[in-house]
Protein backbone atom coordinates (compact mmCIF):
# COMPACT_ATOMS: atom_id res chain seq x y z
CA UNK A 1 0.00 0.00 0.00
CA UNK A 2 1.12 3.59 -0.50
CA UNK A 3 0.23 7.22 0.07
CA UNK A 4 1.16 9.71 -2.67
CA UNK A 5 4.59 11.16 -2.00
CA UNK A 6 5.43 8.65 0.72
CA UNK A 7 7.39 5.39 0.52
CA UNK A 8 5.52 2.18 -0.24
CA UNK A 9 4.64 0.11 2.81
CA UNK A 10 5.29 -3.60 2.51
CA UNK A 11 2.37 -5.92 3.26
CA UNK A 12 4.66 -8.86 4.01
CA UNK A 13 7.10 -8.75 6.90
CA UNK A 14 10.77 -8.77 5.80
CA UNK A 15 12.75 -11.95 6.32
CA UNK A 16 16.46 -12.66 6.73
CA UNK A 17 16.05 -15.84 4.71
CA UNK A 18 15.35 -15.68 1.00
CA UNK A 19 12.15 -17.57 0.11
CA UNK A 20 12.38 -20.32 -2.45
CA UNK A 21 11.17 -19.56 -5.96
CA UNK A 22 7.48 -20.17 -6.65
CA UNK A 23 8.59 -22.39 -9.54
CA UNK A 24 9.10 -25.19 -7.01
CA UNK A 25 5.48 -25.21 -5.81
CA UNK A 26 4.21 -28.64 -4.83
CA UNK A 27 1.41 -28.81 -7.42
CA UNK A 28 3.36 -27.95 -10.59
CA UNK A 29 3.89 -31.52 -11.76
CA UNK A 30 0.27 -32.48 -11.08
CA UNK A 31 -0.99 -29.67 -13.30
CA UNK A 32 1.24 -30.78 -16.16
CA UNK A 33 0.16 -34.41 -15.85
CA UNK A 34 -3.51 -33.38 -15.75
CA UNK A 35 -3.03 -31.31 -18.92
CA UNK A 36 -1.24 -34.19 -20.64
CA UNK A 37 -4.50 -36.12 -21.20
CA UNK A 38 -7.89 -35.08 -22.50
CA UNK A 39 -10.97 -35.10 -20.29
CA UNK A 40 -12.33 -38.16 -22.10
CA UNK A 41 -9.06 -40.02 -21.46
CA UNK A 42 -9.24 -39.25 -17.74
CA UNK A 43 -12.88 -40.42 -17.68
CA UNK A 44 -11.84 -43.65 -19.39
CA UNK A 45 -9.08 -44.17 -16.82
CA UNK A 46 -11.68 -43.80 -14.08
CA UNK A 47 -14.14 -46.08 -15.86
CA UNK A 48 -11.56 -48.85 -16.21
CA UNK A 49 -10.61 -48.62 -12.53
CA UNK A 50 -14.26 -48.54 -11.46
CA UNK A 51 -15.08 -51.52 -13.68
CA UNK A 52 -12.21 -53.49 -12.19
CA UNK A 53 -13.40 -52.74 -8.66
CA UNK A 54 -16.95 -53.71 -9.63
CA UNK A 55 -15.76 -57.08 -10.95
CA UNK A 56 -13.94 -57.75 -7.68
CA UNK A 57 -16.27 -56.20 -5.10
CA UNK A 58 -19.62 -56.07 -6.84
CA UNK A 59 -22.09 -53.28 -6.01
CA UNK A 60 -20.14 -51.95 -2.97
CA UNK A 61 -17.48 -50.80 -5.45
CA UNK A 62 -19.53 -47.68 -6.19
CA UNK A 63 -19.45 -46.55 -2.55
CA UNK A 64 -15.92 -45.03 -2.55
CA UNK A 65 -16.71 -42.84 -5.57
CA UNK A 66 -20.05 -41.73 -4.10
CA UNK A 67 -18.47 -41.04 -0.70
CA UNK A 68 -15.64 -39.00 -2.23
CA UNK A 69 -18.04 -36.96 -4.38
CA UNK A 70 -20.28 -36.32 -1.37
CA UNK A 71 -17.28 -35.27 0.73
CA UNK A 72 -16.03 -32.83 -1.92
CA UNK A 73 -19.50 -31.33 -2.37
CA UNK A 74 -20.15 -30.92 1.36
CA UNK A 75 -16.68 -29.49 1.95
CA UNK A 76 -17.11 -26.90 -0.81
CA UNK A 77 -20.52 -25.91 0.56
CA UNK A 78 -19.23 -25.68 4.13
CA UNK A 79 -16.39 -23.40 3.04
CA UNK A 80 -18.69 -21.21 0.94
CA UNK A 81 -21.08 -20.55 3.85
CA UNK A 82 -18.33 -20.10 6.43
CA UNK A 83 -18.81 -23.26 8.48
CA UNK A 84 -15.18 -24.27 7.99
CA UNK A 85 -12.01 -22.45 7.02
CA UNK A 86 -11.84 -21.50 3.33
CA UNK A 87 -8.42 -22.76 2.24
CA UNK A 88 -8.72 -20.88 -1.06
CA UNK A 89 -8.49 -17.58 0.84
CA UNK A 90 -5.12 -18.44 2.38
CA UNK A 91 -2.49 -15.79 1.57
CA UNK A 92 -5.05 -13.63 -0.28
CA UNK A 93 -4.48 -9.89 0.22
CA UNK A 94 -7.88 -8.19 0.41
CA UNK A 95 -6.76 -4.71 -0.62
CA UNK A 96 -5.16 -2.95 -3.56
CA UNK A 97 -1.54 -3.93 -3.97
CA UNK A 98 1.42 -3.26 -6.22
CA UNK A 99 4.48 -5.43 -6.80
CA UNK A 100 7.50 -3.41 -5.66
CA UNK A 101 11.04 -4.58 -5.04
CA UNK A 102 12.79 -3.19 -1.96
CA UNK A 103 16.39 -2.02 -1.95
CA UNK A 104 19.26 -3.89 -0.29
CA UNK A 105 18.17 -2.53 3.11
CA UNK A 106 14.62 -3.78 2.64
CA UNK A 107 13.19 -0.28 2.19
CA UNK A 108 10.78 0.93 -0.49
CA UNK A 109 10.91 4.13 -2.50
CA UNK A 110 8.04 6.58 -2.91
CA UNK A 111 8.40 6.31 -6.70
CA UNK A 112 6.77 3.29 -8.38
CA UNK A 113 9.16 1.10 -10.36
CA UNK A 114 12.15 3.30 -9.56
CA UNK A 115 14.54 0.48 -10.39
CA UNK A 116 14.70 -1.81 -13.40
CA UNK A 117 14.28 -5.57 -13.37
CA UNK A 118 14.45 -8.14 -16.14
CA UNK A 119 11.41 -10.29 -16.95
CA UNK A 120 12.60 -13.30 -18.96
CA UNK A 121 9.97 -15.50 -20.63
CA UNK A 122 10.72 -19.13 -21.50
CA UNK A 123 8.01 -21.09 -23.32
CA UNK A 124 7.72 -24.84 -23.85
CA UNK A 125 5.21 -27.01 -25.68
CA UNK A 126 5.25 -30.71 -26.49
CA UNK A 127 3.98 -31.48 -29.99
CA UNK A 128 4.31 -35.25 -29.69
CA UNK A 129 1.22 -37.51 -29.31
CA UNK A 130 2.65 -38.90 -26.07
CA UNK A 131 2.98 -35.45 -24.52
CA UNK A 132 5.17 -35.44 -21.43
CA UNK A 133 6.02 -39.08 -22.07
CA UNK A 134 7.53 -38.37 -25.50
CA UNK A 135 11.04 -39.78 -26.01
CA UNK A 136 13.64 -37.37 -24.70
CA UNK A 137 11.25 -34.91 -23.10
CA UNK A 138 11.86 -36.16 -19.56
CA UNK A 139 15.57 -35.42 -20.00
CA UNK A 140 14.79 -31.89 -21.19
CA UNK A 141 12.50 -31.35 -18.21
CA UNK A 142 15.17 -32.61 -15.82
CA UNK A 143 17.76 -30.25 -17.31
CA UNK A 144 15.44 -27.27 -17.02
CA UNK A 145 14.54 -28.20 -13.45
CA UNK A 146 18.22 -28.38 -12.58
CA UNK A 147 18.83 -24.97 -14.15
CA UNK A 148 16.01 -23.54 -12.05
CA UNK A 149 17.60 -25.03 -8.92
CA UNK A 150 20.97 -23.58 -9.90
CA UNK A 151 19.40 -20.15 -10.36
CA UNK A 152 17.80 -20.42 -6.95
CA UNK A 153 20.97 -21.68 -5.27
CA UNK A 154 23.10 -18.92 -6.83
CA UNK A 155 20.53 -16.14 -6.66
CA UNK A 156 22.93 -13.55 -5.25
CA UNK A 157 25.55 -14.28 -7.90
CA UNK A 158 23.19 -13.76 -10.83
CA UNK A 159 20.66 -11.39 -9.28
CA UNK A 160 17.93 -14.03 -9.64
CA UNK A 161 14.69 -12.88 -7.99
CA UNK A 162 12.44 -15.87 -8.62
CA UNK A 163 10.40 -17.74 -11.19
CA UNK A 164 6.76 -18.67 -11.72
CA UNK A 165 5.17 -21.20 -14.06
CA UNK A 166 2.00 -20.67 -16.11
CA UNK A 167 -0.10 -23.04 -18.21
CA UNK A 168 -1.89 -21.78 -21.33
CA UNK A 169 -5.05 -23.85 -21.18
CA UNK A 170 -6.99 -22.06 -23.91
CA UNK A 171 -5.19 -23.02 -27.10
CA UNK A 172 -5.44 -26.80 -27.30
CA UNK A 173 -7.44 -29.50 -25.57
CA UNK A 174 -4.28 -31.00 -24.14
CA UNK A 175 -0.48 -30.58 -24.13
CA UNK A 176 -0.70 -26.80 -23.91
CA UNK A 177 2.21 -24.38 -23.69
CA UNK A 178 3.98 -23.89 -20.38
CA UNK A 179 5.46 -20.45 -19.73
CA UNK A 180 8.21 -19.90 -17.18
CA UNK A 181 8.54 -16.27 -16.07
CA UNK A 182 11.97 -15.60 -14.55
CA UNK A 183 12.96 -12.36 -12.84
CA UNK A 184 16.50 -10.97 -12.63
CA UNK A 185 17.73 -7.72 -11.11
CA UNK A 186 19.79 -6.71 -14.16
CA UNK A 187 20.36 -7.75 -17.79
CA UNK A 188 23.99 -8.35 -16.83
CA UNK A 189 22.95 -10.94 -14.25
CA UNK A 190 20.87 -12.82 -16.81
CA UNK A 191 23.75 -12.62 -19.29
CA UNK A 192 26.16 -14.03 -16.71
CA UNK A 193 23.86 -16.95 -16.00
CA UNK A 194 23.41 -17.62 -19.73
CA UNK A 195 27.19 -18.00 -20.09
CA UNK A 196 27.72 -19.87 -16.84
CA UNK A 197 28.35 -23.60 -16.56
CA UNK A 198 24.86 -24.08 -15.10
CA UNK A 199 23.32 -23.06 -18.41
CA UNK A 200 25.91 -24.12 -20.97
CA UNK A 201 26.14 -27.65 -19.55
CA UNK A 202 22.45 -28.12 -20.23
Amino acid sequence: MSVPGKPFVGLVAPSDKRPRSAFFGKFGSLSLIRDNFTLTTWLCFGAVIQSGLFLVLGRPAVLPALAFLAYRSLRAYAMSVGWIHDVYMDDVILKKTSAQFPNAEGEFSSKPADDEIVVFLIGTRVNHPMGLFAPGFAAVGDMFGQMAKDCDNHAEEFGFLGMTSWLNNGTRETNNEVLQVAYFRTPEGLHEFAHSKYHTNA
